[in-house]
């Protein structure tokens, strides 16, 4: 399918909820600190639920514009812990450019890009579409390993990219007394905020607080 206009992801200035752990993140711009590895595909974890959570962790963003090279770099690896690629590579490659390993941040290199244009260049694209993805596929997605991302709007301009790495139902307080209703929950892995947990509902409309999920990113091994 053609690919969407509005995929291009543009940055919003830095938000930070009340309480939310920042020191990892104190980095902006050229300075945000970059990992050196990831956690892949099937790795095992004492605390969370394997059979559900796809255990990617999106690595810090190194300029302040490359959302969509920190999530197509952390997918690459994710599938490939031997990959290649990197988030300066994918910069260089996509943008037509030569310099950005070097000068990430000069004016050729720190710009927004579409996010599917960089995931088919890592070779992790399975399809992209307009609009959001039912919670029971994102179950279906996660509890397979296969991790999509997301395209989120802000409402002042611009726009953002992360990926969607586990989800799950927390049971209404009062379901063992038979009522009540449960909240389905996603936890995202995101290259500037971080890794965070928020209602399904809160991350189609309300994401950071003025974010709308616009476009959705299957990828595949």
């Amino acid at each position: 399918m053609a690919r969407p206009s509005a995929g291009r992801t543009k940055r919003r200035p830095p938000l930070r909820k009340p309480g939310r752990k920042t020191a990892a993140r104190a980095g902006r711009a050229g300075d945000i600190p970059h990992s050196s590895s990831w956690r892949t595909m099937g790795a095992d974890s004492d605390t969370l639920d394997t059979s559900r959570h796809t255990l990617l962790v999106v690595e810090p963003q190194q300029q302040t514009q490359w959302c969509w090279a920190a999530v197509s770099n952390s997918m690459s690896h994710y599938y490939d812990a031997g990959s290649a690629w990197t988030q300066c590579g994918i910069a260089n490659a996509e943008l037509g450019q030569t310099g950005c390993c070097g000068n990430g941040s000069s004016l050729g290199c720190n710009q927004p890009w579409y996010l599917d244009l960089a995931l088919t260049r890592v070779g992790r694209l399975q399809s992209v579409t307009v609009g959001t993805l039912p919670f029971a596929t994102l179950q279906a997605l996660t509890s397979t390993f296969a991790p999509p991302c997301a395209r989120q709007s802000w409402a002042g301009g611009g726009g953002h990219f992360v990926a969607i790495v586990w989800c799950f139902v927390v049971p209404s307080p009062s379901a063992a007394e038979g009522s009540g209703t449960a909240t389905n929950r996603v936890s995202i892995s995101d290259p500037w905020y971080g890794d965070s947990v928020v209602d399904y509902s809160t991350f189609v409309s309300g994401y950071m607080g003025t974010g709308t999920w616009t476009h959705s990113y299957l990828t595949q091994p």
